[in-house]
């Protein structure tokens, strides 16, 4: 954005912008570094805690396809299992080639460089769109973001996805500022690329926001770019259905094509599961882009009374929409499915903040609900920096009985809590200097440290907790290291992650199968059974089962009681 122009007596305007071009300004080697700092924390104790979620289909496929050279046979649990494309387990592949191994945090990292990347892209955009003051703004936005910070140290498909897709947006941007062939030709390839990540929304989207795009620019095509984009297409769609070929030709079948197909449009236009209400996205959105989403609605308003003028809010609200309404219409919808709209939120938010900040330091107050949008956010902060100094510095004191010995033990308990302390008030002390001095920048900047202590608090302190509470990785060495060999048989299917660690067995469904597998001779029987349904189990009379072993959750000082979450035991029939 056009810096405004500040005259003696005159209140501040902003110079104008031709319709047709965005700013096109570019980032400095100070801002790259800085954007780099607020990626650091997706990088810290990245294997630490074990796989969690979905995580371990990528371990498993990816074993599967290091142990068997079968790049486009894909397996989970011996079983074909075609229900996402093939790029992301080949980085897993890929990078535990590099490592000379394959554990959790090789698993993640594809996904912690996928999103580092994005945010530099994001930066990089805010530049060419919103002008340079917005880069690094944009990149902490979202870096600190915490479902992509999350979904970032996750070992999935989303965040190449993102990352394809944010990129091909980015070449695209960069051919409306100066046109060159190759850009024509990478911006497809990309799109070839977040297909095989994922799915059609890395192609369809930015090939959406590009086409809107042209209609609102009346931008009009030579006949020679025409036909880069005409070979791009077919450079990119030739590069996309390769995979889908060569597996033909290993396999003999076009199951993998067939599979893609189901998952990517029946699943959008018929879905099969994961079906939400319409306004779905319109609260999860919100609690999964905390703590930055207290600022949309102001940053939203704000886009649209310069969409007329300013090519690059246009721009930037646009993607927002398309992206938005793209998953909104369709009817198979999740959480981490928004992903993809994060980089714009982002650029949104900053170019929001940047606004008002470089406004209040010319002499130009923006309107009242302008100021209210952006700074009512700040009070809520600056409360919960107080909230949190105190219950670090205090609570450790307090004891006694009910709910004020539970807060005590609870600040007892946080790791690294002085350090922690020491970093909220260095957050503090520059909100309070920003009020004071009536600086929103600097207030702005609090805000955003703030937000990265959070997340470098999560990779350092929050994750060594988790890492106690998930135990099927240390469930599986202790059946591993006291029974080995010995055949196991998972009641009720039992839990895919700890199948996973616990290698291969035989699933039941119910007390009958039990049975049946002792009558069979299979007698005795190594059951592996989740603490909820010990039960289930206990009141089957024909059955006597003694308890092996015991996989316990670890209780939080008296608040959070120990929990039994898994038991291996010894069955036989009565």
């Amino acid at each position: 954005m056009s810096e405004p122009i500040q005259q003696p007596g005159i209140v501040a305007v902003e110079t104008p912008i031709s319709a047709v071009d965005f700013p096109g300004e570019r980032m400095r080697w100070s801002d790259l570094f800085l954007a780099l700092v607020a990626v650091i924390p997706i990088f810290v104790n990245l294997g630490l805690v074990q796989s969690w979620g979905s995580e371990h289909r990528w371990l498993d496929i990816s074993a599967g396809i290091l142990a068997t050279g079968n790049w486009f046979e894909p397996r989970l649990e011996g079983q074909f299992y075609g229900d996402k494309p093939l790029l992301s387990y080949w980085a897993v592949v890929l990078a535990s080639w590099a490592a000379g191994h394959l554990d959790e945090g090789i698993a993640r990292l594809p996904s912690a460089i996928a999103g580092a990347i994005t945010v530099l892209i994001t930066a990089w955009l805010a530049a060419r769109l919103l002008g340079r003051r917005t880069a690094v703004l944009a990149a902490w936005i979202l870096a600190t973001a915490f479902s992509f910070f999350l979904w970032s140290r996750t070992a999935s498909a989303d965040l190449l996805s993102m990352c394809f897709l944010t990129a091909a947006v980015a070449v695209y941007v960069e051919g409306v500022l100066r046109f060159r062939p190759w850009k024509t030709i990478l911006f497809f390839l990309l799109l070839a690329l977040g297909g095989q990540a994922k799915g059609m929304p890395a192609v369809l989207l930015p090939l959406g926001i590009a086409g809107l795009d042209m209609i609102f620019f009346r931008r009009v095509l030579l006949l020679r770019q025409a036909g880069w984009i005409a070979m791009g297409f077919t450079l990119g769609a030739g590069f996309y259905l390769l995979p889908f070929l060569l597996s033909y030709l290993e396999g003999g079948d076009w199951q993998l094509l067939q599979l893609m197909w189901k998952e990517n449009f029946i699943r959008g236009f018929n879905a099969f599961d994961h079906k939400d209400k319409v306004y779905y996205y319109v609260y999860i959105l919100p609690a999964m882009f905390i703590p930055w989403s207290l600022w949309l609605p102001g940053a939203l308003g704000w886009a649209g009374t310069r969409f007329r003028s300013h090519p690059g809010w246009r721009f930037c609200l646009l993607a927002f929409v398309v992206i938005f309404l793209f998953f909104t219409v369709s009817e198979s919808r999740r959480s981490y499915y928004i992903l993809p709209v994060f980089p714009f939120c982002a650029l949104l938010v900053a170019g929001f903040l940047s606004d008002l900040a470089l406004f209040e330091k010319a002499g130009n107050r923006a309107g009242r609900t302008w100021r209210f949008l952006a700074r009512f956010p700040i009070y809520i902060f600056g409360s919960v920096l107080v909230l949190g100094m105190i219950f670090l510095l205090a609570g450790p004191f307090l004891s006694g009985q009910h709910w004020i010995g539970m807060v005590g033990e609870i600040a007892r308990d946080i790791p690294y809590s002085r350090l922690l302390a020491l970093a909220l008030a260095g957050c503090l002390a520059l909100l309070v200097a920003g009020c004071r001095r009536h600086r929103l920048d600097w207030q702005f900047r609090a805000v955003a440290l703030l937000a990265l202590v959070a997340v470098g608090y999560f990779s350092t302190g929050i994750e060594p907790l988790r890492a106690d509470r998930l135990i099927e990785r240390a469930f599986a060495s202790q059946v591993a290291i006291k029974y080995p060999g010995v055949e196991l048989v998972y009641y009720l299917d039992g839990n895919a992650t700890s199948r996973y660690y616990l290698g291969p067995g035989i699933r039941v469904k119910s007390n009958a199968e039990v049975l049946e597998l002792l009558q069979g001779g299979r007698d005795p029987l190594f059951l592996v059974c989740e603490g909820d349904d010990i039960g289930t189990l206990e009141q089957f009379q024909p059955v006597i089962f003694s308890e092996l072993l015991k996989g316990v959750v670890p209780g939080l000082g008296t608040v959070v009681k120990p929990e039994t979450r898994y038991l291996l035991l010894k069955c036989t029939r009565r």
